[in-house]
């Protein structure tokens, strides 16, 4: 094999590679964020597991886990204003929605009010 021939088999393999990333990071924004540990998170999917916790559609929590387990993520559920907890439990992926702070129109009353 001559250098010219090692030459352009390199420059193929770095363009291959390159174009893997770019395709990698347009699927990563497509398809939205990935999750992460302390991520705000919404449930937006109810399931009887759930409600059983003390969950309901539209509560808001934080991601306690590094990693999911089983397309899972280990999630703490907590009130609004107290801070007290409501429950820590497995969810599906497909059941929340990230958020990188408190939307102003997902802000509870108060209870008190």
């Amino acid at each position: 094999m001559s250098i010219i021939s090692k030459k352009s088999n390199k420059f193929s393999h770095d363009i291959i590679f390159s174009a893997k990333i770019v395709i990698l990071n347009f699927l990563f924004v497509l398809l939205g964020a990935i999750m992460e540990y302390l991520d705000l998170v919404e449930l937006i999917n109810e399931k009887p597991s759930y409600l059983e916790a003390g969950v309901k559609l539209g509560d808001f929590g934080a991601v306690v886990s590094e990693k999911s387990i089983n397309g899972q993520w280990q999630v703490i559920f907590s009130e609004f204003y107290t801070g007290k907890d409501i429950a820590d439990i497995l969810v599906s992926e497909e059941d929340l929605k990230i958020y990188d702070g408190m939307p102003k129109n997902k802000y509870p009353k108060p209870r008190n009010v």
